[in-house]
């Protein structure tokens, strides 16, 4: 079974870690034996067999395909940044003018363990992508909801604030403009926690310092102190997007965007 050949594979890399590797790198060949080979590749950390695993960023069972993104995140070499922005980008595909995410089981988790490797890698080059990927995570949301794309999105900003003082300044712009796409959202099919979101969506404009948030980041800071139940974007946050309904907004998001603007009226 696969536990019994997770331990035999632990077993051979602590005693011959130089023939468990050439056996696992083998092993990888066949779908039987591809998981627990990634899972040894993974034990022995060697950098060697990068290029090994990211020949099967197609296979199609998903749990051994999760095991391999991990692997790849775990080594940590950069040369696996290219290959896993590819498969990040593969769960989507382009139909009538909006994204939308390709049904498959465990599709969320490839999302999810592959943002998670991106972050681990460490290498700002891949943030063009997450934003990339956010829209289209958006996209998914708002026209096609059964997607888990909310949690989605706060995996990507996360990513992007693990990134946004390494961010190259000629692209810091453009990966803000992706984040004020998701702060500027109101459509009902966000739901709940949607306040949540546009808290890590004000602290990921704050890091990235992009003076093009400022107006945004006003506008709606107004907007939420004014308490306008009239206007539909705010009643978007208080009525539609809690589970229960409510009548003024949390306090700690108020806080979240006038934090964002002085962060970025420092810079």
């Amino acid at each position: 079974g696969g536990e019994e050949s997770d331990s035999a594979a632990r077993a051979l890399a602590s005693i011959n870690p130089d023939k468990a590797f050439d056996l696992m790198k083998k092993s990888l060949k066949s779908t039987k034996t591809r998981k627990s080979a990634a899972c040894g590749l993974g034990w022995l950390g060697r950098k060697e067999c990068v290029d090994n695993l990211c020949q099967y960023l197609n296979t199609k069972d998903w749990e051994t395909l999760i095991k391999i993104i991990s692997t790849l995140g775990e080594i940590g070499d950069k040369r696996a940044v290219g290959p896993l922005e590819d498969r990040l980008k593969a769960c989507f595909k382009y139909k009538k003018q909006f994204f939308w995410c390709k049904v498959a089981e465990g599709n969320v988790n490839i999302r999810f363990y592959t943002v998670s490797a991106l972050e681990e890698l460490n290498d700002p080059s891949c943030v063009s992508t997450l934003a990339e990927v956010l829209e289209c995570e958006m996209d998914a949301l708002t026209h096609w909801a059964g997607s888990f794309s909310g949690e989605m999105i706060d995996s990507l900003l996360g990513a992007i604030m693990h990134f946004a003082d390494r961010i190259d300044s000629d692209n810091i712009d453009n990966v803000a403009y992706s984040v004020i796409k998701i702060f500027n959202e109101t459509e009902v099919n966000v739901r709940i926690h949607w306040d949540e979101r546009i808290m890590y969506a004000a602290n990921a404009l704050g890091k990235l310092g992009s003076k093009n948030a400022l107006p945004h980041l006003e506008r709606r800071l107004k907007e939420f102190e004014a308490g306008d139940f009239e206007n539909p974007d705010y009643r978007v946050f208080t009525i539609q997007a809690r589970p229960t309904p409510s009548t003024e907004l949390p306090e700690w998001l108020l806080d979240a965007v006038r934090t964002a603007i002085n962060e970025i009226k420092k810079q």
